[in-house]
């Protein structure tokens, strides 16, 4: 009696771990569209007028991810286009991109 108790109780419990894993599973996709495209202009703009704290750590991976989009023929373009926008809202262009000027020293910084 208390095996198959035992047993029932372990059985309900896996099922419930497979549904866990399930939708955790499905949530790497939505991990996913935010690591790839982390925050637009329109949201930094907002949180830089509101003074949020993680406004610097929210630009940063915004550079990174759209230079990394940019790749070897097109950075300069998006190094560009970064530069202007740090310069049209006041933004100070956080320290390791203005180092990464170029293709291959955003290469030699990140990998």
């Amino acid at each position: 009696m208390i095996i198959a108790l035992v047993s029932f109780i372990v059985g309900a419990l896996q099922i419930l771990l497979f549904f866990k894993l399930w939708g955790a599973c499905n949530d790497v996709q939505s991990i996913l569209a935010k690591f790839n495209n982390p925050i637009s202009i329109q949201e930094l703009v907002l949180k830089h007028s509101i003074g949020a704290p993680d406004f610097n750590e929210k630009l940063s991976n915004a550079i990174y991810v759209d230079l990394r989009r940019y790749g070897s023929i097109n950075y300069d373009i998006g190094y560009k286009k970064w530069v202007r926008y740090c310069g049209h809202y006041g933004w100070q262009m956080p320290d390791v991109f203005v180092k990464a000027n170029t293709y291959e020293k955003y290469k030699e910084i990140f990998g």
